[in-house]
């Protein structure tokens, strides 16, 4: 009963009239004095270790919460440098391709007008675009014979397969014309495909493409 008095007292659940006739008897009675100071003192130390103790836990979250960071900030920092450095690598690279095949298809590449067909195949006018440098309009001159399909009208089987070699070969020319054509672009992604295609396969230009292939 004393000890839940002294607690009350201590922790100020006491009423005014409770605290003020508790007070008065602690002056008449030392004892009950020294036991409240005592008491005091012990819930002070209690206070203050828990005190301590959630400063100490706080300090400790603060501090892996700034370590955190400073990890978060450095990766982040490197992950963006690395990135940058991957574009501006990048964005070189393209260029000096894109004009490695550019200067190759210019200057080292001819595109010989044959006038045995008197200019008027697909293969011819598209020869004559792209020696112009009208690299747009070749293109659309070539897709235009690439759609063309082979019709016979022939009944001898020597006409017929005439028919076919110049239309296989007119083929062949349209789709080298237009590798050339995309390297003069400097469309290097496009022309690159479309020689590999060329070399694998039998066409007439399989080993100009290999040979671009090799030296580029």
């Amino acid at each position: 009963m004393k000890q839940n008095r002294i607690d009350n007292y201590i922790l100020g659940k006491m009423s005014s009239d409770e605290a003020l006739a508790f007070e008065q008897n602690m002056e008449q009675n030392d004892d009950l004095r020294k036991e409240v100071d005592l008491h005091r003192d012990i819930v002070r130390a209690i206070r203050l270790k828990a005190a301590k103790e959630h400063l100490q836990k706080t300090e400790q979250k603060i501090k892996a919460e700034e370590h955190r960071r400073k990890i978060f900030t450095f990766t982040r920092y490197i992950s963006i440098g690395a990135v940058a450095a991957c574009l501006i690598v990048g964005v070189f690279l393209h260029y000096d391709t894109a004009s490695n095949y550019r200067q190759y298809g210019l200057n080292n590449i001819q595109i010989e007008i044959s006038s045995s067909r008197g200019g008027t195949d697909y293969s011819t006018r598209a020869a004559i675009e792209i020696n112009n440098g009208n690299y747009d309009s070749a293109l659309v001159i070539i897709e235009e014979g690439e759609s063309v399909t082979l019709i016979c009208e022939y009944s001898n089987p020597e006409l017929q397969e005439q028919a076919r070699l110049e239309y296989d070969a007119e083929q062949d020319a349209l789709q080298w014309y237009k590798a050339v054509t995309y390297m003069r672009m400097g469309k290097y992604i496009k022309a690159k495909r479309l020689l590999k295609e060329i070399a694998a396969s039998d066409s007439f230009y399989k080993n100009d493409a290999q040979k671009v292939l090799d030296e580029l």
